[in-house]
């Protein structure tokens, strides 16, 4: 199933807007006035990107070892 950026706003727990400029970082080769087609199955690697983005690198390891 194909979402949308609304879809994945819901999922990371952000705004529409704050979803379409991290999907922006992690894919800067997307043409902006093409649609974003993300496979719901990205899901789970777009969180742990996110994650890893929202709390840098170091911080990010350290609560993955905790878990």
């Amino acid at each position: 199933m194909t979402l949308t950026t609304h879809d994945v706003a819901s999922e990371l727990g952000v705004d529409d807007k704050t979803a379409r400029r991290f999907l922006r970082s992690v894919v800067p080769e997307h043409e902006s006035s093409r649609k974003w087609m993300i496979q719901e199955t990205e899901v789970p690697k777009l969180k742990l990107l996110y994650l890893v983005q929202k709390l840098g690198t170091e911080r990010a390891i350290q609560a993955l070892e905790a878990a």
